[in-house]
């Protein structure tokens, strides 16, 4: 019985065992998933069709979009094929695409599913305009140094579409700008960059004869940014922007539109508008105007056919606009009673003051500062003056910025009123208006980077600094510096938290007539390789001593008392590098600076241009500046970082780029590591080393070797302008000087 027993149990485990143990599942060979075909196209309307799958695994099908169903999701591993069944939803929109992932863990195969709808994005575009067929370029007007208004340039028509077989153009105070690009640091979409539309003095825009289709419901968007110099707040109103359209360019309907993140302070954004026009519409005008002047932009106009309905058009109940109305002229007395941003036109100014970069304008009762480099080297004190512009507050005087100004007569007398003493008052200043006035106080001139500022400590003050704002030439401010001096002139607003009084003077003289006077300049000069003189200016009435340390630079004058233009003669240069000299001019005179040196510096024969295709942005510790480069002045440079903090910079290299070039020289003595990256992607890191002429201010003097030159390979041909960024590294130094940076 036993025995029986024993023989059934070991029956059972064997059974057991056969029954329950892996090795007799088939083996179907090497994991694999495969697929009958491996695109699907399918009508916009909802629809399914069906596919085989062959996987020697378990499988899961996965869809990349939410409009595509997979029926089953999921089989079992099998040599026989399965059938799929894929469905699709109705689609509405413009054409697309989708994908289903058949994997096993170990492959996986990919699905495509198109979808036909509307058409493509580009099938659907009736009008647009990135305005970026030619780069604009700031050399045009009396001065060559002002962007071009649109009847000056044809770079800015760039259009594309359907409709814009007779399309056409009218505008007023437009102008083609290539700065403060949709595609900066200041932009919250993906802009085209290059050009972009300037609203200037009563400015509008306007595109007409667009020619639609059968369809009646469209988009227009564009990109838009507001910034008004000196406004204390630009964020976005569309109450100062409106845009219009109209089917036959007399009545027009205002259109609302809208930005996905709200409203933003000074930055560029994208807004979009749908609407529905009456059916058998033909034709479509669209008329954009700003109320402020010199305060918005506009970029990447486009309309569109839309795949769904919007704002209900009735053209019957359009208004009638017109950007030609005249703006009336207004006394200087009624425009600073108006509020900031008006445009603003007034006649018979006379001009009392000037310097390099403002003038101030009276009318006889009230006086306004007018702010724009370009028209205050246009005037003289006793022009009479036609200007037009934007009314704005910069800090707490009224000012006119981004100024049109017409010289109408010269010569005028100029009367100037009581001036108003506030040397012993000068801690508790403050105006709203643009009063004469005058204080005494020490001077100090002090050279920063490409700037000069003119501080006058005044005695007894301890929370404010006299301040003069960019004196003309014929003041010859520097000479006085270290010395007591009386300045009157106009009252051009507090800075720095209230701290700095700020004058753009009449007049300066030293407070004591005995005073000793001494100063040279400029201290920086350049001559080409073919050039054999040049010249600097003394102010002085004190004796003086001149003297070259290159003996191929010689001095008509090496002495002298009081004021005098020294010649500098030298040959021309026949070699490939440059020359350099050293004068030095002294006084034994007891004043601030006995001993000033003026650099030359003559070009070589080389033939290589300094200069730069690519524009950059500094972004943290970076800053524009100025070099000679191996003789050739003013090359626009890029510094990046100091002694103690890395720097960083974006360039944007345009389309079709596939490398970049540049030089790149680290502080004298030192070694720094520079980054080019293309957002979280280092794409080059190179260590640069010193250069003599990378030390002190600038503009630096900078001798450069053509194998020091680096070229780095994008990998890959930009399809559209990007942006790169430029970042020092900490480590010896942390600073770079880079120019010549140009996309190949």
């Amino acid at each position: 019985m036993k025995f029986t027993n024993l023989l059934l149990s070991f029956s059972a485990l064997a059974f057991l065992v056969v029954g329950c143990g892996g090795d007799n599942k088939e083996d179907l060979g090497t994991p694999s998933v495969n697929i009958s075909v491996s695109e699907l196209s399918i009508e916009k309307t909802s629809g399914s069709q069906t596919i085989q799958i062959t996987a020697t695994r378990d499988w899961n099908a996965t869809s990349n979009v939410d409009w595509i169903a997979v029926d089953p999701a999921s089989g079992k591993a099998s040599t026989d094929a399965q059938t799929v069944t894929i469905t699709v939803l109705e689609n509405t929109g413009l054409d697309r695409s989708g994908t289903v992932t058949f994997d096993i863990g170990f492959d996986s195969k990919t699905l495509t599913v198109n979808q036909a709808g509307t058409g493509s994005e580009e099938d659907n575009i009736v009008y647009a305009n990135d305005f970026d067929k030619e780069a604009a370029t700031q050399t045009y007007g009396t001065s060559s140094s002002s962007w071009p208004y649109l009847d000056q340039f044809e770079g800015w028509k760039n259009e594309k579409g359907t409709g814009i077989a007779n399309v056409d153009y009218e505008y007023s105070g437009m102008s083609a700008r290539n700065n403060s690009n949709s595609n900066g640091s200041y932009s919250d979409y993906a802009g085209s960059g290059v050009n972009n539309m300037f609203f200037g003095s009563d400015s509008h825009f306007e595109v007409k004869n667009i020619a639609l289709g059968a369809g009646v419901d469209y988009s227009l968007s564009f990109g838009t940014e507001k910034y008004a110099y000196g406004a204390d707040d630009n964020t976005f109103d569309p109450t100062e922007f409106h845009v219009y359209i109209s089917n036959d360019g007399t009545k027009w309907v205002e259109l609302s539109y809208s930005f996905a993140n709200g409203y933003k302070d000074g930055r560029w954004d994208l807004a979009s508008s749908v609407f529905t026009v009456p059916s058998g519409t033909s034709s479509l005008y669209i008329y954009v105007k700003s109320d402020l002047t010199s305060a918005h932009r506009m970029d990447d106009l486009k309309l569109s056919v839309s795949s769904t309905a919007g704002t209900v058009i009735d053209f019957s109940k359009g208004i009638t606009i017109g950007g030609d109305e005249p703006v009336t002229p207004k006394t200087i007395t009624e425009i600073i009673a108006l509020a900031d941003g008006t445009a603003i036109k007034t006649e018979d100014a006379l001009v009392v003051a000037k310097g390099t970069s403002s003038f101030v304008a009276t009318d006889g009762t009230s006086n306004i500062l007018v702010y724009g480099a370009t028209s205050a080297a246009a005037v003289k004190i006793g022009d009479k003056v036609a200007i037009e512009a934007s009314k704005t507050t910069c800090g707490s005087i009224p000012e006119l910025s981004a100024p049109t100004v017409t010289v109408a007569s010269s010569g005028t007398e100029v009367t100037y009123p009581t001036v108003k003493d506030i040397t012993s008052t000068f801690d508790s200043y403050a105006s709203t208006s643009v009063e004469y006035i005058t204080y005494t106080g020490t001077l100090s001139v002090v050279t920063s980077g490409t700037k000069t500022y003119y501080n006058i400590a005044v005695a007894g003050a301890t929370t404010k600094t006299g301040s003069i704002s960019g004196p003309s030439d014929d003041l010859n401010v520097s000479a006085l510096d270290g010395q007591a001096v009386i300045v009157t002139g106009y009252f051009a607003g507090l800075s720095g938290s209230d701290k700095y009084v700020n004058i753009l003077p009449t007049a300066i003289k030293a407070a004591d007539a005995n005073a000793k006077i001494f100063n040279v300049s400029p201290l920086t000069l350049s001559a080409t390789a073919s050039e054999t003189s040049t010249s600097f200016s003394i102010t002085s009435n004190v004796d003086w001593t001149a003297s070259s340390d290159n003996e191929a630079f010689t001095l008509d004058k090496t002495s002298g008392n009081g004021d005098a233009t020294v010649n500098i003669s030298f040959a021309a240069n026949t070699e490939a590098t440059s020359k350099t000299a050293n004068i030095t001019v002294s006084t034994d005179a007891d004043v601030t600076t006995k001993t000033y040196t003026v650099k030359i510096t003559q070009a070589g024969t080389s033939s290589e241009n300094y200069s730069s295709n690519v524009t950059w942005t500094t972004v943290s510790s970076a800053y524009d500046q100025a070099a000679t480069v191996n003789g050739q002045a003013d090359v626009a440079v890029l510094k990046l970082g100091t002694s103690s903090k890395v720097g960083s910079a974006t360039i944007s290299v345009p389309s079709g780029s596939s490398k970049i070039s540049f030089y790149a020289y680290s502080w004298v003595g030192k070694v720094t590591t520079l980054n080019l990256s293309l957002g979280e992607t280092l794409v080059k890191s190179t260590d640069i080393n010193g250069n003599d002429g990378c030390t002190g201010n600038p503009p630096y003097t900078i001798t450069a070797a053509a194998a020091d030159k680096i070229t780095i390979d994008l990998g890959t041909t930009l399809t559209a302008n990007t942006e790169y960024t430029f970042t020092t590294v900490s480590n010896t130094s942390t600073r770079a000087v880079i120019f010549a940076v140009n996309a190949e």
